[in-house]
């Protein structure tokens, strides 16, 4: 489990000791109301990170394969180049990665996409992301 998810874990449990007394245990055993309700939200923020992780996930393998295939290399010499990028572009690697998938996709190129493009697009080997996949060299 997450640190900040371990943290939140124990902020809803200091929560609701506070709201029960600490001093007074559930009753017969069982979980109070307010613990239930504190793990049940503990649960759903945990779903919520699992999603977005597994979306990152599938953004990422995309845009691996992606430039795989644009620059005729392995998927694993293409995410080397996809980190590489994240770090000299100061950027998460999953930005990155969503940007040149909407990019292929035919997304406009405009606002942060057009920002985050540019800055990745001067550390891509030869012609770039922008010439081929903007300017309708597709």
């Amino acid at each position: 489990m997450a640190v900040s998810a371990r943290l939140e874990q124990n902020h809803d449990r200091s929560a609701a000791e506070s709201c029960r007394g600490a001093d007074r245990p559930a009753r017969d055993g069982l979980p109070s109301a307010v613990d239930t309700a504190a793990e049940l939200a503990a649960a759903r923020r945990e779903v919520d990170q699992l999603h977005e992780a597994l979306a990152s996930n599938r953004t990422t393998g995309a845009a691996t394969g992606l430039l795989a295939a644009r620059y005729g290399c392995t998927t694993t010499q293409a995410w080397s180049l996809l980190v590489r990028i994240s770090q000299q572009c100061n950027l998460k690697v999953a930005l990155v990665a969503a940007v040149l998938q909407q990019v292929f996709d035919g997304a406009p190129v405009t606002g942060q996409r057009a920002e985050v493009l540019q800055a990745v697009d001067a550390h891509l080997p030869g012609s770039g992301w922008t010439a081929h996949h903007v300017r309708g060299g597709r």
